[in-house]
């Protein structure tokens, strides 16, 4: 892939922030774990549809500043999603059936349910006993 970018099921605009794409651009690092974006690649071939991040006005849910966390989504103080260690995805097998695959799936130690609002949140958060967080919003 082009520049090194190796995850050929999303790019740069769908796992970036904008504040993110700007450092990729400048090649002065890269705001997201590859660890993360290789689950994402597995998770993907698992769910078997698209797996929906930063699309049409939803810009957030990926890689965040800390101002874009703070002050424009008004996210968590320690946000996994600054740390480049989580991702809000959607898609179009729904919101149920993607919560019952990412919880089968190891490599998520954080998963959050929000029906309401249409997706689910994964991360590779640290975790010293080895049990997965999970919650419902």
């Amino acid at each position: 892939m082009k520049d090194g970018w190796r995850w050929p099921n999303f790019s740069p605009e769908e796992v970036l922030s904008p504040d993110g794409i700007t450092q990729l651009g400048q090649r002065n690092i890269m705001l997201i774990a590859p660890s993360l974006l290789d689950a994402l690649e597995e998770f993907r071939v698992i769910v078997d549809a698209p797996l929906y991040i930063n699309f049409d006005k939803l810009k957030y849910r990926g890689y965040r500043s800390p101002f874009e966390n703070y002050k424009v989504v008004k996210g968590e103080t320690y946000s996994f999603h600054m740390q480049g260690l989580a991702v809000d995805v959607s898609s179009p097998i729904g919101v149920d059936k993607l919560h019952e695959l990412a919880l089968s799936f190891d490599k998520w130690q954080g998963v959050g349910y929000y029906p309401t609002r249409g997706f689910c949140h994964l991360d590779m958060r640290p975790s010293l006993n080895g049990n997965r967080t999970t919650w419902k919003l």
